[in-house]
């Protein structure tokens, strides 16, 4: 059934699109393309030829309008499933690829929210994708910049959940704070137009383009100028140097561990290293994602361990912890 729906999918997208061009309403035809993508992403799923590449072209022709500079959000989107196709299909380069381009992305969203609350949900929503991301620089072997990937999120989620970055820009020089809040609002007013460019009476595509890649720049030029003065606002992540020396000062070493829909990974950093060796990499094919959820949530009356851990059940953590092992 799953696969019949998607080829009826599929040949709806592809009737759409006969009559929808790109030239006439260039948003809503690359929406029709990606969606048109997914039935075929389903149909590979399904085992049918010739799909996975015809997704592949789909996703490619979708992003030619959903750039990053002018629809971040829907770039987001549709990189982070072209980067779930070449994943499921274990092409760690490509789906690198299309992960790191959704990741610009979603920093550039977490770079233009105007409020802490705005800026933890962006945050939120990169679990799936930073997971991903970190498990194919693994595969390919590049361990430090997996550690300073994962590292980079944990420090903007730490200064949001300690909401450090308004307090950070309350230091800002008032006409930079003002200059900072002022691109934020223009940013959302200009993607509200850009996704309702075509329509009666809007004004062209290409026109509002050019000024979102310019008020983007104004934003990005802003928060330079504000972190010569607030460091620590909207701040990075650290190098696996920094990393190495935080287990020092802890006196033990830092495990990295993430699930995927592939597998799971741990990364130790122990104390002082420079690099991260292959030995200090721990593959764990037979841990994926649904098996942390089941591990963390409760079966009907089965307490498991994230109960377990609030109710300070040492009996039920101990039954949870040795079945995992």
């Amino acid at each position: 059934h799953r696969r019949e729906n998607a080829r009826h999918a599929a040949n709806a997208y592809e009737a759409i699109l006969a009559v929808r061009t790109r030239e006439a309403i260039p948003v809503p035809w690359a929406r029709t393309m990606h969606n048109l993508a997914l039935a075929y992403s389903a149909l590979d799923l399904a085992g049918e030829p010739e799909a996975f590449a015809r997704a592949v072209d789909a996703f490619g022709q979708a992003l030619e309008i959903r750039t990053l500079d002018v629809m971040p959000a829907d770039n987001l989107n549709t990189q982070q499933k072209l980067g779930d196709l070449y994943f499921g299909a274990e092409q760690w380069p490509e789906a690198l690829a299309a992960y790191r381009s959704a990741l610009a992305a979603a920093q550039q969203l977490y770079q233009a929210s105007a409020t802490p609350a705005s800026r933890r949900a962006e945050l939120g929503e990169r679990g799936h994708l930073l997971a991903r991301t970190v498990y194919c620089l693994a595969k390919l072997e590049r361990y430090a910049k997996a550690v300073e990937t994962l590292e980079r999120y944990r420090t903007q989620a730490l200064a949001e959940a300690l909401d450090r970055d308004r307090a950070q820009l309350e230091l800002a020089p008032p006409a930079e704070r003002d200059a900072f809040l002022a691109a934020a609002e223009r940013i959302a007013a200009l993607e509200a137009e850009a996704r309702a460019a075509g329509s009666a009476g809007g004004r062209d595509f290409v026109a509002v383009s050019a000024d979102l890649r310019q008020a983007r720049d104004e934003l990005e030029a802003t928060v330079a100028r504000i972190q010569v003065h607030v460091p620590d606002f909207l701040p990075g992540g650290l190098a696996l140097a920094d990393v190495a020396a935080v287990a020092g000062q802890a006196g033990q070493p830092l495990v990295c561990l993430l699930t995927t829909s592939q597998g799971g990974l741990a990364l130790i950093v122990r104390p002082g290293m420079g690099e991260l060796a292959a030995d200090q990499v721990l593959w764990l094919p037979d841990f994926r994602t649904a098996d942390l959820v089941d591990l963390l949530s409760d079966r009907d009356d089965e307490w498991r361990y994230l109960h377990g851990t609030a109710g300070a059940d040492a009996e039920t953590l101990e039954r949870v912890l040795d079945e995992a092992w």
